[in-house]
């Protein structure tokens, strides 16, 4: 089995299963502006994470290079990877999760924390709820915007355009009975 590398995090929103099936039916420029928006919310994740990463320890700051938003639908990020950091030249995913984690059996890592988390996940967690929102309003705004209107809208959007012909044709009809009859546009 092949050693992970890097370490990638997907924001969890709810609907985003539901959200994304939508959005299959829709022009592709609308998942073109989805990404555009969750890289943009990514982005702002990622810059969060970095900075939780150099507040944290030595080991943890030489990781916050390594922190960069994932071109997704879903705002992502991705930290490690075999880049090569600190005064050992070291790769960064031998260090990503002792810094993240602990470790319980070296001694260079701080102790192992279980499930919980140093910087990175600690940090997404609090960031989650406020771009989840923001990424369900950019969702919803570009849904809205590459809407196709539904046959009912469009039968109504026709009757009202036929209704204002109507009324403009009996004012036009009004005006020239009117004028006919010598009595002006007031009739």
């Amino acid at each position: 089995m092949a050693q992970q590398q890097s370490l990638t995090i997907k924001l969890h929103i709810l609907g985003v299963r539901e959200t994304l099936a939508a959005f299959r039916h829709l022009p592709r420029e609308a998942n073109n502006s989805l990404r555009e928006q969750s890289m943009r919310l990514a982005a702002s994740l990622a810059g969060h994470v970095a900075g939780a990463a150099r507040a944290d320890s030595p080991q943890s700051a030489l990781m916050a290079p390594t922190v960069k938003a994932i071109r997704d639908r879903v705002p992502a990020i991705s930290a490690g990877g075999t880049a090569r950091v600190g005064r050992n030249q070291k790769p960064a995913f031998k260090i990503l999760f002792g810094s993240e984690f602990g470790a319980r059996t070296y001694r260079q890592f701080r102790p192992h924390l279980g499930t919980g988390s140093y910087w990175m996940f600690s940090t997404v967690q609090k960031n989650e709820a406020e771009l989840s929102a923001a990424w369900g309003r950019a969702a919803d705004d570009i849904a809205q915007s590459f809407r196709v209107p539904t046959a009912s809208e469009r039968v109504a959007g026709i009757q009202a355009d036929q209704h204002a012909q109507v009324d403009a044709l009996f004012a036009d009809v009004h005006t020239q009975f009117g004028t006919l009859m010598g009595g002006g546009e007031d009739g």
